[in-house]
C-alpha cells in the first residue's frame, strides 16, 4: 500500500510466510516444524529528503525433533533513518599542510535494532535472550559506477539465563562496488 501527497510518501507492507518441515528417513520421522513468520513495515520519505522506516518481524515456531519439543518466539523490530549528506568547504590536512576543497554528497543511514528470542526447548529448558543493535553506513560514488560504504555496527547480547553468557560485538567493513558495462 502506498500512499502519495505532495510533500511526501508512505507505504506499508505486510508480508506473511509459513513454513512446514517434515524430516524422514527409512527409520521414521526425524523432525517435523511449522513456522509463521508475518512481518509489518511502514516506510515514509519526508519532503527533507530523510526517510525512515519501522519493522516489526515475528516468527512462530513449533518444532519436535527426536521426541523433544520446542516452542519459539521470536520479535524483532528496527527503525531506520536515511539521508543525504553534503560535505562543502575547505579542510586541512594534518602534518603536510594543506587544504583540500570538499563538495560531495554522502548516503547516510542508521540502524537500530532488537530481537527478542524465548523459547521452551522440552520441558526443562528455557532460552531467553535479547539482541540489540545499531548501525552506520556511510557510502559515497568515488566515479559514477564505483561506490564506497563504509559501515560500523555495535551488538549487545544479553542472555537471561546463562548469568555471564553477555557479550558486544563490534563490526566494521569497507566495500567497494563497481558496474562495468
Amino acid at each position: 500500500i502506498k500512499l502519495f501527497n505532495s510533500k511526501n510518501s508512505s507505504s506499508l507492507m505486510l508480508r506473511y510466510d509459513m513454513t512446514n518441515q517434515d524430516m524422514d528417513n527409512r527409520s521414521g520421522r526425524i523432525s517435523n516444524s511449522v513456522s509463521h513468520n508475518p512481518t509489518v513495515t511502514i516506510r515514509n520519505n519526508w519532503s527533507s529528503g530523510v526517510g525512515t522506516s519501522f519493522g516489526l518481524r515475528t516468527t512462530f515456531r513449533n518444532q519436535e525433533r527426536a521426541g523433544v519439543e520446542t516452542r519459539s518466539k521470536i520479535f524483532a523490530p528496527n527503525f531506520n533513518i536515511d539521508y543525504d549528506l553534503h560535505v562543502e568547504g575547505n579542510r586541512g590536512l594534518p602534518l603536510i599542510r594543506k587544504s583540500i576543497k570538499m563538495n560531495h554528497d554522502l548516503d547516510v543511514s542508521n540502524t537500530f535494532s532488537a530481537i527478542v528470542r524465548r523459547e521452551s526447548l522440552g520441558v526443562n529448558r528455557d532460552e531467553k535472550s535479547e539482541q540489540y543493535g545499531t548501525s552506520l553506513d556511510v557510502s559515497y560514488n568515488l566515479r559514477e559506477r564505483i561506490r564506497a560504504t563504509v559501515r560500523i555496527s555495535v551488538d549487545y547480547n544479553h542472555d537471561r539465563v546463562e548469568e555471564g553468557a553477555d557479550y558486544i560485538s563490534v563490526m566494521g567493513a569497507v566495500m567497494m562496488r563497481g558496474e562495468f558495462k
